[in-house]
């Protein structure tokens, strides 16, 4: 019998990571926040259950790029749902784009763990047209 590794990475997200011991003379590295907890909770999800991945792509390491579906969940979208991870620029141009952002935002709303303290801004758009009258008439004044 043979082993064969392969690393699979959530697409989608960006997820904090949890820690990691020393190996092969590497010092450990702490967890970041948020980052054991989100391991624990896709542990909890797919051990010991069949799952199903969805390859988009490799990276240059030659690590798969993916969704990964354990009971019909999708696990980007369940770590983000649950303030565990945030939504990945790239998800823009991926076919779960709608399902991420709405998780995201009702993450938001819940103040879930990562986004607890999360205040939104508002950032009102000028109208180029009123701005343009207003500079206009300050020079005709002058």
């Amino acid at each position: 019998r043979d082993t064969c590794l392969a690393t699979f990475l959530l697409s989608g997200i960006s997820c904090p990571r949890a820690a990691r011991p020393s190996i092969k003379g590497q010092p450990a590295t702490p967890a970041e926040p948020f980052g054991d907890e989100a391991l624990e909770f896709v542990k909890d999800q797919i051990m010991q259950r069949e799952v199903e991945i969805e390859v988009e792509s490799c990276d240059k390491a030659g690590n798969f790029i993916g969704y990964l579906f354990a009971e019909d969940k999708n696990m980007s979208v369940e770590l983000v749902k649950e303030g565990l991870a945030k939504m990945h620029f790239t998800a823009e141009r991926g076919k779960y784009f709608d399902h991420l952002s709405r998780a995201e935002a009702d993450a938001k709303d819940a103040q879930k763990r990562m986004w607890k303290d999360f205040v939104e801004t508002v950032v009102e758009k000028q109208n180029p047209q009123k701005s343009q009258t207003a500079i206009s008439q300050i020079l005709l004044q002058h």
